[in-house]
């Protein structure tokens, strides 16, 4: 999500994050939000950790492509 007055239904997608990032959200879940957006890219930082503890490491959807000191940046696998 962006700043809050320049995105569309910024509550409901400040919500979905939550429960993304959220341990106890099954990867079902997460592979599907981020298929039904068309990401392609999910970036990983400090603030992104704020929404909750679950960490994309672990993710067999998601592979890093970019590290640095403060961001992660993992690419979204094809389904297929």
């Amino acid at each position: 999500i962006g700043h809050w007055i320049e995105t569309a239904d910024f509550d409901d997608k400040q919500l979905q994050l939550e429960q993304f990032y959220d341990p106890t959200t099954d990867d079902a879940f997460r592979e599907e939000l981020l298929f039904s957006i068309g990401a392609d890219y999910l970036w990983y930082d400090a603030e992104t950790r704020t929404y909750g503890t679950w960490s994309p490491d672990e993710a067999y959807y998601l592979t890093p492509v970019v590290e640095t000191a403060t961001v992660t940046l993992y690419e979204v696998r094809d389904a297929d």
